[in-house]
């Protein structure tokens, strides 16, 4: 994959957030004009994981990746980050 559209990015300039189904097809709509090969997507917005991956393989768009942030990750503790690392597996 070479090009992607972060929707984080998306949302928070305001990108139709107020409209989950549109914002979900504007997004795609989006990433098909510009030509990228996906979509980074750093939330769900709300919508159900299944929905925006039928979406997505509906108009050949894949899923770049799913950014998450998850307190502690970072953190100088083995047991804090270990917390968390079972956090994002469950």
């Amino acid at each position: 994959m070479k090009l992607s559209v972060m929707s984080y990015t998306l949302a928070r300039s305001g990108w139709f957030k107020d409209e989950k189904l549109g914002y979900l097809k504007k997004t795609i709509d989006l990433a098909k004009e510009i030509g990228t090969d996906g979509i980074d997507w750093v939330t769900t917005h709300g919508l159900e994981p299944k929905e925006i991956r039928k979406a997505m393989d509906d108009n050949g768009i894949k899923a770049s990746c799913y950014t998450l942030a998850v307190p502690g990750l970072s953190s100088p503790s083995f047991v804090e980050r270990a917390k968390s690392v079972d956090m994002v597996k469950t």
